[in-house]
């Protein structure tokens, strides 16, 4: 008995503790806890192996208590379900973004909550062992040298998108880390982290931008042709994580540009009848348009170093002594600005690079983002 598993239920409604207590006890040693405060003194004393936590709750919300449990190294990779009415897509990757793991729907489905707490229990010791030594490898040259190699397969690269996904995930566990790849074309996801959460699967097949965690280990990336989720990132404080973030945006930039030109070459095997002729001054146009990416680029890179030291600035002063609750809600509602502005640089820096490509192939020209193996 003494090596049951312990599970925290921290949830203001009544009859749902009490249902997850009558469903787990017989398994789990279970404690409730009836608000995020309350939550947060039963974490310190109960040390749980996995938490249940409702998102609707006054004062203090489910999203703003996750982000606050995962600060704690102690709790940095306890599973977290969210059990929660708030169920739409956005809900969720809100959640996977504050640091949750996976999504249970109320009314809570009996099968289904045991199922997912089972699985997020076991899928917790498998990710212990697999990463316990994951970022001491996490050297900037060797990161980029597996960058330049992989970029260089990729100029040459002309197997399935299956092989694709998998000369992937070699490259990055060349960087140390560990994920999964959704291919868009053909439905099929390549992992070495094994089976994933339902919550993670779909967000991975969803995603359409970078997802960002700064709350838990995890990076989620995504575009029309490929998903991309890594699951042992060094957390946001740590200094080798904008420089592996910048890495994994070339990386999977390229592959995504590349899975764009293996369906062109496929798709054009015979040339247009009347090709029209390259005008020279497109020659103009192509340098404008390396100008233009490499400014996207330099604007994405500098806008998110200085917002993630804004962020870690806020958290330092958030958990400083002698904050008032008041002070501590101010920062933390700028810390949520912070993070709403970071993901809107994304998105219209994605949308900027985007049209750009499609202006450049209607113009005949090879965009920037076409020819990352050859910088």
């Amino acid at each position: 008995m003494e090596n049951r598993p312990k599970i925290l239920s921290i949830d203001d409604n009544d009859a749902n503790q009490k249902l997850v207590e009558r469903i787990l006890s017989a398994d789990y040693d279970v404690k409730t806890a009836m608000s995020g405060s309350t939550g947060i003194e039963a974490l310190v004393t109960f040390k749980p192996d996995a938490i249940l936590l409702d998102v609707d709750m006054p004062t203090l919300d489910g999203l703003r208590l996750c982000r606050m449990i995962r600060a704690e190294p102690l709790f940095a990779a306890t599973p977290i379900l969210f059990v929660s009415a708030l169920n739409s897509h956005e809900d969720q990757a809100r959640g996977f973004q504050a640091g949750g793991d996976d999504y249970i729907s109320k009314p809570i489905n009996v099968e289904q909550l045991r199922q997912k707490l089972h699985f997020n229990l076991e899928r917790a010791l498998l990710l212990d062992q697999q990463f316990s030594a994951s970022n001491d490898s996490l050297a900037l040259g060797q990161n980029v040298q597996a960058l330049h190699d992989f970029l260089l397969e990729l100029i040459t690269f002309s197997g399935s998108l299956s092989e694709l996904g998998k000369l992937i995930l070699q490259t990055l566990d060349k960087i140390g880390l560990k994920g999964a790849i959704y291919l868009h074309a053909t439905g099929e996801t390549c992992s070495s982290i094994g089976p994933l959460t339902d919550l993670e699967t779909l967000l991975l097949q969803q995603a359409t931008r970078p997802y960002p965690s700064e709350y838990s280990a995890r990076y989620l990336w995504g575009s029309e042709n490929i998903g991309a989720l890594i699951q042992n990132m060094p957390l946001a404080r740590h200094e080798q994580y904008q420089p592996l973030v910048q890495i994994l945006s070339t990386l999977f930039s390229a592959a995504h540009q590349k899975i764009a030109a293996l369906g062109k070459t496929a798709y054009n095997k015979i040339p247009p009848p009347s090709a029209p002729q390259r005008s020279p001054n497109l020659n103009a146009v192509q340098l404008h348009g390396y100008k233009l990416e490499y400014a996207v680029e330099e604007l994405e890179q500098n806008s998110e170093q200085t917002l993630a030291r804004v962020c870690l600035h806020l958290q330092e002063l958030i958990h400083e002594p002698g904050k008032s609750t008041r002070e501590q809600q101010r920062l933390r509602a700028l810390l949520d600005d912070c993070m709403r502005t970071r993901l809107a640089i994304y998105d219209h820096c994605l949308e900027i690079q985007s049209q750009h490509s499609r202006i450049m192939d209607q113009l005949g020209v090879v965009a920037p983002q076409d020819r990352h193996g050859s910088r």
